[in-house]
């Protein structure tokens, strides 16, 4: 059996150089947390720069989690990777389809970068469905296949004699749906996880609102409902309403949560640069700030001098953007101590 490789293409406007360096050496600051299949968050998305280096991810406990290597290593033209997660969502060594990622310039200051997923006929049964239902996806995400069932929220179809329930779960995308299949096991995609909760800054995605209804809305399910996410370990409704520290959190059950901040923390002392982000974790810590308010201003701040950075700075983004990072975060850790 063969399968079409899975191709796309997208223009950035930025040199050929940089597009290639953010993609690689930047894999950190782009990758979507949530697509992670370690047993605890990710902290770091690391691609050893090389050929035949190591493409793998640590997580907040410390584990590493390996995704591949690098096959082809040509700055600053293209890079190969060995994608080496099975259908399984696990890692094999013995397994592996290919990534290359191709940048061609357009101008001096304009990059096509090219996407190209082969091999895929080493999946097996899963290949087919899964390439054309890539293919039937547009652009913008829509989907356009025929559409077999019109449901209503909450409706239940049956399907290879299975009762399939499809449970509205907006939040990390508007159209998310879980699926509680035969009443025993539910399948939350990017909502919830062992131990943790999808994000809403994915595009596509709506707000913490939706998410917290829509978590409140699978937790409603019995405790034995064993949950099947999207990425890292089955877990079940009991064992998240009770420990998850996200989901305890939002239901008013927990402390302040310090989960996030530790991982700040603990990136913050790691690069020595970022001293106030490290003594503004510490407070969260402490309980001296609260740390939605934290969390939000942390973020929403290093987006903001993210983009500022890259448009006034361009190729010279690395070491500017950190001299306007280091003077935001003496910036929000005194306006904390002013607060208090």
């Amino acid at each position: 059996m063969s399968a079409q490789p899975v191709r796309k293409q997208i223009v950035v406007e930025a040199p050929q150089q940089r597009a290639f360096e953010v993609f690689t050496g930047g894999m950190d600051r782009w990758w979507p947390r949530e697509h992670h299949i370690g047993k605890s968050p990710m902290k770091n998305q690391i691609l050893e720069t090389r050929a035949g280096g190591r493409w793998y991810a640590v997580s907040i406990d410390g584990s590493e989690c390996d995704i591949g290597r690098v096959m082809i290593w040509d700055p600053f033209g293209r890079v190969v990777l060995a994608w080496q997660i099975t259908s399984q969502w696990q890692f094999d060594k013995n397994f592996e389809t290919e990534v290359e990622v191709r940048f061609v310039p357009e101008s001096a200051t304009r990059t096509r970068v090219e996407f190209e997923h082969r091999n895929l006929e080493r999946y097996g049964v899963a290949a087919g469905a899964s390439a054309r239902t890539i293919e039937l996806i547009r652009a913008d995400g829509h989907f356009t296949g025929p559409i077999e069932y019109t449901l209503d929220e909450d409706g239940t179809f049956e399907l290879a004699g299975l009762s399939i329930r499809a449970i509205p779960t907006p939040g990390h995308a508007g159209g998310h749906l879980s699926f509680l299949i035969d009443g025993t096991d539910v399948f939350t995609g990017d909502v919830l996880f062992d131990g943790t909760v999808g994000g809403t800054r994915a595009p596509g995605h709506t707000d913490l609102a939706d998410l917290q209804a829509s978590l409140d809305r699978l937790l409603a399910l019995p405790d034995e409902t064993v949950v099947h996410p999207g990425h890292t370990t089955p877990t079940t409704i009991g064992v998240e309403r009770s420990g998850n520290p996200f989901v305890r959190y939002f239901r008013g059950e927990a402390e302040p949560l310090d989960e996030r901040a530790r991982a700040v923390r603990a990136v913050a002392h790691e690069d020595g640069r970022h001293t106030p982000l490290a003594q503004a974790a510490e407070r969260v810590l402490h309980g001296e700030i609260p740390h939605r308010d934290f969390v939000d201003l942390w973020s929403g701040g290093l987006d903001a001098l993210n983009a500022i950075a890259f448009r006034l700075f361009g190729p010279r983004l690395t070491v500017l953007r950190d001299v306007l990072l280091v003077a935001w975060l003496a910036a929000l850790t005194a306006a904390f101590a002013v607060a208090r």
